[in-house]
Protein backbone atom coordinates (compact mmCIF):
# COMPACT_ATOMS: atom_id res chain seq x y z
CA UNK A 1 0.00 0.00 0.00
CA UNK A 2 2.61 2.58 0.82
CA UNK A 3 4.04 2.36 -2.79
CA UNK A 4 1.00 3.56 -4.02
CA UNK A 5 1.06 6.66 -1.78
CA UNK A 6 3.79 8.45 -4.40
CA UNK A 7 1.46 8.01 -7.21
CA UNK A 8 -1.63 8.95 -5.26
CA UNK A 9 0.57 12.24 -4.44
CA UNK A 10 1.36 12.86 -7.88
CA UNK A 11 -2.32 12.36 -9.44
CA UNK A 12 -3.48 14.97 -6.79
CA UNK A 13 -1.36 17.56 -7.36
CA UNK A 14 -1.67 17.54 -11.39
CA UNK A 15 -5.25 17.45 -11.12
CA UNK A 16 -5.34 20.00 -8.68
CA UNK A 17 -3.32 22.35 -11.06
CA UNK A 18 -5.84 21.40 -13.78
CA UNK A 19 -8.52 22.41 -11.21
CA UNK A 20 -9.69 19.13 -11.87
CA UNK A 21 -13.01 17.56 -9.81
CA UNK A 22 -10.93 14.31 -10.05
CA UNK A 23 -8.85 15.68 -7.30
CA UNK A 24 -11.63 14.82 -4.71
CA UNK A 25 -11.26 11.05 -5.99
CA UNK A 26 -7.69 11.16 -5.10
CA UNK A 27 -7.93 12.76 -1.84
CA UNK A 28 -10.50 9.65 -0.97
CA UNK A 29 -7.95 7.38 -2.08
CA UNK A 30 -5.08 9.05 0.15
CA UNK A 31 -7.59 8.76 2.98
CA UNK A 32 -8.34 5.12 2.16
CA UNK A 33 -4.67 4.53 2.41
CA UNK A 34 -3.68 6.66 5.23
CA UNK A 35 -6.40 4.68 7.13
CA UNK A 36 -4.74 1.07 5.58
CA UNK A 37 -0.94 2.53 6.62
CA UNK A 38 -1.52 4.41 9.66
CA UNK A 39 -1.38 7.96 10.44
CA UNK A 40 2.49 7.57 11.14
CA UNK A 41 3.57 5.83 8.78
CA UNK A 42 1.35 7.38 6.06
CA UNK A 43 2.50 10.66 7.32
CA UNK A 44 5.87 9.25 7.10
CA UNK A 45 5.86 8.31 3.13
CA UNK A 46 4.24 11.95 2.26
CA UNK A 47 7.07 13.31 4.59
CA UNK A 48 9.62 12.04 1.91
CA UNK A 49 7.52 13.19 -1.24
CA UNK A 50 6.49 16.60 0.45
CA UNK A 51 8.59 19.59 2.41
CA UNK A 52 6.23 19.77 5.97
CA UNK A 53 3.94 22.79 4.89
CA UNK A 54 3.44 20.77 1.80
CA UNK A 55 2.71 17.60 4.30
CA UNK A 56 0.43 19.45 6.33
CA UNK A 57 -1.84 20.88 3.37
CA UNK A 58 -2.11 17.73 2.12
CA UNK A 59 -3.24 15.96 5.71
CA UNK A 60 -5.46 18.72 6.26
CA UNK A 61 -7.27 17.92 2.61
CA UNK A 62 -7.68 14.48 3.93
CA UNK A 63 -9.33 15.58 7.39
CA UNK A 64 -11.26 17.94 6.03
CA UNK A 65 -12.73 15.65 3.35
CA UNK A 66 -13.38 12.66 5.77
CA UNK A 67 -14.85 15.07 8.52
CA UNK A 68 -17.19 16.37 5.27
CA UNK A 69 -17.89 12.37 4.93
CA UNK A 70 -17.65 10.35 7.60
CA UNK A 71 -17.96 7.50 4.64
CA UNK A 72 -15.09 8.88 2.74
CA UNK A 73 -14.27 4.82 2.76
CA UNK A 74 -16.91 3.96 0.49
CA UNK A 75 -16.02 4.95 -3.35
CA UNK A 76 -16.84 8.48 -4.20
CA UNK A 77 -19.00 9.38 -6.22
CA UNK A 78 -18.31 11.36 -9.42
Amino acid sequence: MAEAVPLTVRSLTLHLGLQSPNARIDLHWLSRQRRALGGDAFGAVVGRLCDAEDTAKLLALIDRLEAAQPDAGTAPSA
